[in-house]
C-alpha cells in the first residue's frame, strides 16, 4: 500500500476516535441526547418506631426476716411459746381423809380420830405421780425451852452416858414464828417418785436413778441422797412442772411436824414404834420398848398420819431442810423463811430421826445436820412449794 493511503487511513481513524469521545451534546450537527435522569431512589422508608416496652423489672427477693428486722406491725412474728417458769398458779384441790392418833405417857392409844386435808396430785409421769397437801398459814412456838431441853438430854444419858447437854441446847431459844400457806409432800419422796425424776433433763448435776441402800418396794423413802442432790430433785421438778418446788425450811418442817401440837411429838408426850419406824430399844419417856426394824418401810405404812395429814414427818428417814446451819436460834427468821445468813453454809439442817435413830431424836424439835455433799442411808427428802409467789 502505498505510504500516501496509509496516512489517509491514519487520518480517517483519528477523526472518528475525535468525534466519538467528544460530548454528544457539543457534537456539530448531531441531535442533542439527553437521557433522562435516573430518579433518585427513595430512601427505604424507616419503619414506625414502636413503642418501648420496659421489661417488668424482676422483683428482689426478700431477706427473711430475722427477729430484730421483722416489722412487728406488719408483719408480726409467730408467738414464741413461753416458757414455764417457777412459780405457783392455783392447783385443783381434792380431799382426802386419814387416820391421826394420841398416845398418853406411857404409850398408850386414845381413841383415833379421823381428819380431811386438802392436796393437789403432781404427775410425774409414767404412772408416777406425788401428792401435795395445803398447809395452813399459823404461829407457832418454835424450838424447846429449858425444861424441854433437860427432859430429852435425860432421856439421853438413860442410854449414852457420853451424851452432851450442847446438843439439845442447840433447840433453843423457843421463840414464835409466823408461818404463810404452803404446801408439803404427803410422803417422804419414794424411790419411785426420785428415779422418775433422775431421769429428766439435768439442771446442774447428776442423779443416780436408785441410790438407796433398802429395796424391798419402790414405795419405800429414797435415801442415800446428799443436800446438792435434794436440791437438783426440786429443781428438775421446777423445769418440769413450772412449780417453785423447793426443800422446806426449818421453820415450815417443824411447824407442819407439830401440826398445831405443844408436845414433844404430834402424837402427844410419846412415840412407839407402832406408829413411828426408829430404833424401838431406845424408847423415849414413859413407852414401853418395841421393835428395831433397821431399815425404812413403805411410806405410809404404819397407817397414821399428823393433824395436817402428813406421814412418817417422825421417824423413817431423816429429811433435808434448806437452811445454813446454825448452833442456836439466836437471830433467826420469825417469817418461817429458810434461814440464809450468817451460820455455816456447808452444812445443812436435817429434820425428822430415822428407823437407826432413838426415840429422841424423832421428836419435832430435835435438829441435827450433815454437809451438802454427805449421803447417809437413813438420810431423804420431803418437798415443799409455796402456795403463792
Amino acid at each position: 500500500m502505498a505510504i500516501t493511503q496509509r496516512v489517509t487511513i491514519i487520518l480517517l481513524f483519528i477523526a472518528a476516535a475525535t468525534w466519538l469521545a467528544w460530548p454528544r451534546d457539543h457534537r456539530v450537527g448531531a441531535q442533542v441526547y439527553r437521557p433522562t435522569p435516573s430518579p433518585k431512589p427513595k430512601p427505604a422508608p424507616t419503619p414506625a418506631r414502636r413503642p418501648v416496652v420496659k421489661p417488668a423489672p424482676t422483683p428482689r427477693p426478700r431477706p427473711t426476716p430475722t427477729p430484730e428486722s421483722r416489722p412487728r406491725i406488719l408483719i408480726p412474728p409467730a408467738p414464741t411459746p413461753t416458757p414455764k417458769s417457777a412459780s405457783f398458779s392455783s392447783p385443783t384441790l381434792s380431799t382426802f381423809s386419814f387416820e391421826t392418833v394420841t398416845l398418853d405417857e406411857r404409850g398408850n392409844e386414845k381413841p383415833r380420830r379421823r381428819l380431811q386435808a386438802d392436796f393437789f396430785t403432781e404427775d410425774l409421769g409414767g404412772g408416777v405421780t406425788m401428792e401435795m397437801v395445803r398447809i395452813p398459814a399459823g404461829e407457832f412456838a418454835m424450838g424447846s425451852n429449858d425444861g424441854e431441853i433437860q427432859e430429852a438430854f435425860a432421856d439421853a444419858k438413860r442410854y449414852f452416858s457420853g451424851a452432851s447437854l450442847d446438843i439439845y441446847k442447840r433447840e433453843s431459844p423457843k421463840h414464835t414464828v409466823r408461818v404463810s400457806e404452803f404446801y408439803l409432800g404427803r410422803f417422804e419422796v419414794t424411790r419411785a417418785q426420785w428415779k422418775q425424776v433422775a431421769r429428766m433433763l439435768k439442771v446442774k448435776i447428776e442423779l443416780n436413778e436408785d441410790p438407796s441402800n433398802f429395796k424391798d418396794s419402790w414405795k419405800q423413802p429414797v435415801e442415800q441422797v446428799s443436800w446438792s442432790e435434794a436440791v437438783e430433785f426440786c429443781e428438775r421438778l421446777q423445769k418440769r412442772t413450772g412449780r417453785a418446788y423447793r426443800l422446806p425450811s426449818e421453820a415450815e418442817w417443824e411447824y407442819a411436824a407439830r401440826a398445831g401440837t405443844t408436845t414433844a411429838f404430834a402424837f402427844g408426850p410419846t412415840i412407839t414404834p407402832q406408829i413411828v419406824n426408829y430404833d424401838g430399844n431406845y424408847h423415849y419417856g414413859n413407852a414401853p420398848k418395841g421393835d428395831y426394824r433397821q431399815k425404812t418401810v413403805a411410806v405410809g405404812s404404819l397407817g397414821v398420819a399428823n393433824a395436817f395429814g402428813l406421814f412418817d414427818m417422825h421417824g423413817n428417814v431423816w429429811e433435808w431442810c434448806q437452811d445454813y446451819w446454825h448452833d442456836s436460834y439466836n437471830g433467826a427468821p420469825t417469817d418461817g423463811s429458810a434461814w440464809l445468813s450468817g451460820g455455816d453454809s456447808s452444812l445443812r439442817v436435817l429434820r425428822g430421826g430415822s428407823w437407826g435413830y432413838l426415840g429422841g431424836a424423832c421428836r419435832a424439835a430435835a435438829r441435827s445436820r450433815y454437809g451438802v455433799g454427805v449421803r447417809g442411808i437413813d438420810v431423804g427428802l420431803r418437798v415443799g412449794v409455796a402456795a403463792r409467789t
